[in-house]
């Protein structure tokens, strides 16, 4: 037992220990040390004086979000400022959560451990781990561990608390003065930069000093400026501050590619404080690298290039350093007033380039200005341009407005006889897209896809409209730059300029030649309204659809009128998606041509003319008609240039019907045309039908006013056609309400006779009954060899066909509503063939059954229905009854929605004649000697009243099938 004074003595002693160590933290708190220097050495004092064999500072990042290892005895150093919990993560995570202390004999045992590899704690067993607080929050974790195993004492834990405490204002206090001495270096820092980037403003003088100087206040081994080129799409290395062994590692990079690339993709800054520990950034560099950051350098908010450094040089005392987020926020107030700089160098630079090109600009354009001439000018304009930009290869058009082409009017370094086998329509080639889309281009070499490689190889390009107020008048495009291996954004720019004064120049000569051609124009106009309105007045003349398309076809190819050798008239059949030939109008061969053609009146008016020519017989009995009247061309998915013209709604012009694929076969080999044009028909929107046209005899080309004089032709009488066809149209309705008239009435005649054949079925029905009890009590009395049994079996017999007769009269007369109940059609169908297995077996009919197994239960009439399959059995026995056969029964489920039930009933029979297939459903029509023609009949009725349907599959001499769908639900 210990004794009183003994224990007295080591309490003091202990408060003593304490209180030196208490003294000495103190002492640390006053010194001159920065807070790396303070951290240090504190967890140097605590580790001796616990005797511990690791001590170590975490302190939690401005988010409170991860604790990150600021200073260490015991765990390696390579981990400090960059080893990261997050808060509530491992033992210190959860100590900086819970601002509890932990003390753990053994902390590999303990469920929250988390090894971090990078520091070598895992040879550390025990742990004691407190909280660093200030004013009551958590600011980072404390930490002592011993590698053998220790149970730690109160005071120890209370000592470790202590000085957790203190250290908490130590370092709060440090963080304040360190962080207003940074911010006052860094504005120092920045005003200096700032002072040193507006002293110059040339661009590459000024990308070194920036990049210098950012290397130096950022205490980094090195740094790299890279500019965004756009034309190339890579990230371009223009200035840096490196060892000579780092310069020749340097390269351009593409967008994405290597840690510059990536800022740029993503817009981001980069801060990587150990590249070992991020493994998707190690090795994308050739520079050997310990920690690296990159910021983007923006100028309205478009990216123009990014800073990139490496390695930070540590203090003389130090062994490493890493960068810190304060390093990255100095980098990013830097690179953005480095970005200012970098565009005023650029501006500057381009303004006096802009001054002097504009000067080069006012020369030609005061000289282009003076001649009308339109060929002097554009050759001019093209050679001059050339020889400014270097160019090997000049190329000039001109938008024909009526072909819709691009003209080639004057080229460069190549011959003159290449002109006329350059047109480009809009869209096509290099050329056309620039015409299409009214926007300059530049490219490199053209592989494949443009005429012009057919002259010429073109390594590269540049090539811009020439546009009139928002107007395209051509293009003008220059390749193959001798000085450079590719054109400048720069000598676009120019181009893009010069093509202006040039478009105006070309606008002014051009103005005098369409001047001339105005006038010519306009007559020719006039000409063909006046073509027009004579037509249009003969289409009113008539309503007959034939007559209309007749007088059509005259228009087109009459003298006088649209003037096409031949032309053939096809409508549209909506329902049948396809165009059929309905009349076609022309001579069948030279020589008839020649006569027709003299035979045409010269006086008179053009509908004069056009009526005159009446004998439609004629046309109908020649050769382009019947070859017209046989055609029929699919249009869904069809290719042709027919089906073509009626998708698109546009006409076409086929200049070579023997090699272009659009041209039907049927066209090219049996019509022999070499070249045609289309039309559609439209009214109200919608394509009624196409017109054919081709100059067959005379072999006239078809040109584009041609076309366009036959759309406006089209349109005109596609409305003439539609009224004719509705014409047509309400007398064929009225005609088919008459007939409906004439069923309707045929209808009522037939349930009058119903209801007259159901009042004498019954009075007939109860003699009958007496008569047949009579004559089965005759039967049953007289001997079998009596001649008076064998008239009484007959009585008998007769008197049981003519009950049938009478139910099925009345079965039809009278219109139940349908009881539905749950049925099992499969076994309906069963039941029924258990009454006819003798039968059909004595007649030698084979019964074949396949029934869905899958076959759900529905609500039917099941009654009514084991009538249908009675009288559909009965049926095919009597057909096969004389030569046998097979009787095929099938139910299955439908595979569409909503599903339905089929059952086919088929025999081998010698089918229905194809004459009375159409009445087989009506009530009384029969072909038998006997029967009253009823049993289909009700058979019909019965499955309309299910809201299913019944079809027939005849097949003559060789059976029938009947089809019974069923709804699923039919309720």
């Amino acid at each position: 037992m210990n004794h009183p004074i003994n224990e007295s003595m080591e309490k003091a002693g202990t408060n003593i220990f304490n209180l030196e160590i208490l003294s000495e933290i103190s002492r640390i708190a006053q010194s001159p040390l920065n807070l790396k220097e303070r951290l240090n050495t504190i967890v140097n004092r605590t580790a001796e004086r616990l005797g511990a064999d690791c001590c170590y500072i975490s302190l939690l990042d401005k988010d409170d979000k991860h604790l990150i290892l600021k200073a260490t005895k015991g765990l390696n150093l390579r981990a400090v400022n960059k080893v990261m919990l997050n808060i509530g993560e491992g033992i210190n995570g959860w100590v900086a959560l819970e601002k509890k202390a932990v003390a753990l004999r053994d902390a590999h045992l303990d469920p929250r451990y988390k090894n971090v590899s990078a520091t070598g704690e895992e040879k550390f067993r025990s742990l004691l781990a407190v909280p660093v607080t200030f004013n009551e929050r958590c600011i980072g974790v404390l930490t002592v561990q011993t590698i053998e195993p220790k149970d730690f004492s109160e005071n120890e834990i209370t000592l470790l608390a202590t000085i957790a405490r203190e250290v908490g204002g130590i370092i709060r206090n440090a963080q304040l003065y360190e962080s207003i001495n940074h911010r006052l270096l860094e504005l120092t820092t920045i005003h200096e930069v700032g002072q040193a980037l507006t002293s110059t403003l040339d661009l590459e003088t000024l990308l070194r000093l920036i990049i210098k100087n950012t290397v130096w206040v950022t205490k980094s081994r090195g740094g790299v400026l890279r500019l965004l080129d756009l034309e190339l799409n890579k990230l371009v290395v223009k200035a840096y501050s490196m060892p000579e062994e780092d310069i020749r590692k340097l390269v351009d990079l593409d967008i994405g590619e290597g840690i510059a690339g990536k800022i740029v993709e993503t817009g981001n800054p980069i801060l990587i404080p150990d590249i070992n520990a991020a493994p998707e950034f190690r090795g994308v560099s050739k520079i050997a690298t310990s920690c690296v950051m990159g910021v983007p350098l923006k100028a309205k908010d478009n990216i123009i290039g990014t800073i990139t450094l490496y390695d930070k040089v540590p203090e003389a005392e130090e062994e490493f350093d890493t960068f810190t987020n304060e390093d990255l926020q100095l980098l990013l107030t830097l690179a953005s007033q480095a970005s200012i700089a970098i565009e005023n160098a650029k501006l500057y630079q381009q303004t006096l380039k802009n001054a002097r090109e504009m000067e080069t600009l006012f020369s030609l354009s005061k000289g282009l200005t003076s001649v009308l001439d339109l060929h002097f000018v554009l050759d001019s304009i093209l050679r001059m341009t050339c020889e400014l930009l270097d160019g090997g290869f000049g190329i000039l058009t001109l938008y024909d407005e009526h072909s819709r082409e691009l003209i080639t009017k004057s080229v460069y370094g190549v011959s003159s006889t290449i002109i006329p086998q350059l047109k480009f329509k809009l869209g096509e080639g290099i050329t056309g897209w620039i015409g299409e889309h009214k926007e300059s281009i530049m490219i490199g070499p053209v592989v494949e896809g443009d005429k012009k490689r057919e002259f010429v190889e073109i390594k590269n390009l540049i090539g811009v409209p020439l546009m009139v107020k928002d107007r395209l008048i051509g293009t003008i495009e220059i390749a193959n730059k001798v000085s450079a291996p590719k054109f400048s954004s720069s000598d676009l720019m120019f181009l893009s300029t010069f093509a202006g004064q040039a478009a105006i120049a070309i606008e002014n000569a051009n103005l005098y030649e369409k001047a001339k051609q105005l006038a010519e124009e306009n007559l020719k106009k006039a000409t063909e309204l006046s073509i027009l309105h004579e037509i249009s007045s003969t289409l009113a003349t008539t309503l007959d659809l034939d007559r209309l398309l007749h007088i059509i076809l005259t228009g087109v190819t009459i003298g006088g009128g649209l003037g096409f050798n031949r032309a053939i008239l096809f409508l549209l059949d909506e329902k049948e998606d396809f165009l059929k030939g309905v009349l076609g109008v022309g001579p069948d061969s030279g020589e008839e041509a020649q006569r027709m053609w003299s035979k045409q009146p010269s006086s008179g008016s053009l509908r004069e003319r056009i009526l005159s020519d009446d004998d439609m017989s004629i046309h109908k009995h020649s050769k382009i008609n019947k070859l017209a009247t046989s055609l029929r061309v699919p249009i869904n998915g069809g290719t042709s240039v027919l089906a073509r013209t009626v998708l698109d709604k546009q006409g076409y012009i086929i200049s070579d019907a023997l090699n272009d694929p659009r041209t039907l076969p049927s066209l090219r080999d049996t019509i022999k045309t070499e070249s045609f044009a289309t039309a559609p028909l439209i009214a109200k929107g919608k394509v009624i039908g196409v017109i054919f046209v081709d100059n067959h005899f005379t072999r006239k080309p078809i040109t584009e006013d041609d076309m366009r004089f036959l759309m406006m032709f089209a349109n005109q009488v596609g409305l003439a056609i539609e009224n004719a066809m509705i014409y047509s149209n309400l007398e064929v309705t009225n005609k088919s309400l008459r007939e409906a008239q004439e069923r309707l009435i045929q209808q009522e005649r037939m349930a009058a006779l119903g209801e007259m054949a159901t009042s004498i079925a019954h009075e007939i029905r109860n003699p009958l009954v007496s008569i047949g009890g009579f004559a089965r009590r005759l039967k049953d009395k007289l001997a079998s060899d009596e001649q008076s049994k064998r008239y009484s079996e007959i009585i008998y017999q007769e008197v049981n066909r003519l009950e049938r007769i009478l139910q099925e009269i009345l079965a039809f007369a009278k219109e139940g509503t349908p009881r539905f109940v749950t049925t099992d059609i499969n076994k309906i169908i069963e039941d029924v063939l258990v009454l006819f297995r003798d039968g059909l077996t004595a007649k030698n009919i084979k019964v074949i059954t396949e029934f869905s197994k899958e076959m759900p239960l529905i609500s039917t009439d099941s009654q009514q229905l084991k009538q249908v399959f009675i009288n559909l059995i009965a049926n095919a026995e009597q057909a096969m009854e004389e030569n046998g056969g097979i009787l095929s029964i099938t139910t299955r489920i439908s595979d569409e929605l909503p599903p339905e039930i089929h059952i086919e009933i088929s025999n081998t029979g010698p089918g229905i004649p194809h004459d009375i297939m159409a009445n087989i459903f009506n009530p009384f029509f029969t072909t038998k000697s006997s029967g009253t023609g009823l049993g289909l009949a009700i058979v019909h009725r019965i499955i309309n009243s299910h809201n299913g349907s019944i079809s027939v599959e005849n097949r003559p001499d060789s059976g029938v099938t009947f089809l019974i769908r069923l709804p699923v639900e039919i309720r």
